[in-house]
């Protein structure tokens, strides 16, 4: 069993599962049957569902819903949580009574190859342009996305990063997420780099 990372951010619980087991130990440890046909992705749902039911021990997996944009979610409300996945890495982030949004990047040279089609203009020189750095601010740009849970943003224009407060350990990045209507929501994400990915929490 592999508990990658666990910690407290925001009052939010967050941890990270580096999937080492084969499927068989997630079926079973979750009880469900997925009908997922690329394995990589069935064995990621089983361990995303598995994580969770770490963090919430009573969680009747069963009772998890999804809403018309793909979001995993309760149905009474008891948790907020989000989960994301880029094999063999899983993140899950829960809290009582805050909206979560959490996403996890395995660093990939392609992202370099797609900046315009989701950071704005003024966004492209907001760190050097590395794998990491912009792994962690696609990171960012999903964990908002997570946290509004309408759908139908556009990541450029709509999902905006307007400052890095850089230090050692975790970034804290000024967002603001500006709905069809003009109206804006603004909060902050801690996003981190780690050795094999980045990562990016929202949490309001």
């Amino acid at each position: 069993m592999a508990l990658y990372q666990h910690f407290i951010y925001e009052d939010a619980e967050v941890a990270i599962w580096k999937i080492e087991e084969d499927e068989d130990f997630f079926r079973q440890a979750t009880g469900l049957t997925s009908f997922i046909h690329a394995e990589k992705r069935r064995i990621e749902y089983y361990a995303g569902r598995f994580l969770l039911q770490r963090l919430i021990p009573h969680l009747n997996l069963e009772e998890i819903k999804i809403d018309n944009i793909g979001k995993p979610y309760l149905e009474d409300g008891s948790f907020h949580f989000s989960i994301s996945h880029s094999f063999p890495y899983i993140a899950v982030v829960i809290h009582e009574t805050a909206v979560v949004g959490i996403d996890i990047q395995v660093y990939r040279p392609k992202i370099l190859r797609i900046l315009e089609k989701y950071l704005h203009t003024d966004e492209l020189h907001l760190l050097p342009q590395t794998i990491e750095n912009m792994s962690m601010l696609w990171c960012t740009k999903e964990a908002l996305y997570k946290w509004r849970g309408t759908g139908g943003q556009d990541f450029s224009e709509q999902l905006r990063i307007l400052n890095v407060n850089e230090n050692t350990q975790n970034h804290n990045l000024t967002c603001a997420i500006i709905d069809a209507d003009k109206s804006i929501h603004n909060l902050s994400v801690m996003a981190k780099q780690d050795l094999d990915f980045a990562m990016a929490i929202a949490v309001k």
